[in-house]
C-alpha cells in the first residue's frame, strides 16, 4: 500500500485496517499509509474518497438491479481506465460509479 498512488478498497477493508469510527477518519488513516488517493466503495451508497486533502462523496446511480455481481470489479476497471486517460479524479469517480451501476442492470 505504501507504493500505491491510488487505493480502492471496500468499506469493510477500511474498518479492518483503519478502524477509526467515521469513514473520513478511516480515509485519512489509509492515506497516511502511502496512497495519495483513497477510495472506499460503499455498495448501493456509492463511494467516498480522499484525494490529497479533498473529500469527495459520489452517490450511486439509481438503477433497477438485476445482478450486482462483479460491480466492484467493474468500478475498479472503469476508474483505472478513466484516470489513466487523463480524466481528473472526480470525473473518474463518476465514470466508475456509472459503469458499476450499469453493470448491475
Amino acid at each position: 500500500m505504501a507504493l500505491a498512488d491510488v487505493l480502492i478498497a471496500s468499506e469493510q477493508l477500511a474498518i479492518e485496517l483503519a478502524p477509526r469510527g467515521e469513514l473520513q477518519d478511516s480515509l485519512q488513516e489509509l492515506q497516511r499509509m502511502g496512497p495519495n488517493h483513497v477510495i472506499l466503495t460503499l455498495g448501493k451508497e456509492g463511494c467516498i474518497a480522499l484525494s490529497n486533502d479533498m473529500l469527495v462523496e459520489q452517490s450511486a446511480f439509481d438503477v433497477i438491479v438485476v445482478d450486482n455481481g462483479n460491480a466492484g470489479g467493474v468500478f475498479h476497471g472503469a476508474f483505472t481506465a478513466a484516470y489513466i486517460s487523463d480524466n481528473d479524479f472526480v470525473a473518474s469517480l463518476k465514470i466508475a460509479t456509472a459503469a458499476a451501476a450499469l453493470s448491475c442492470r
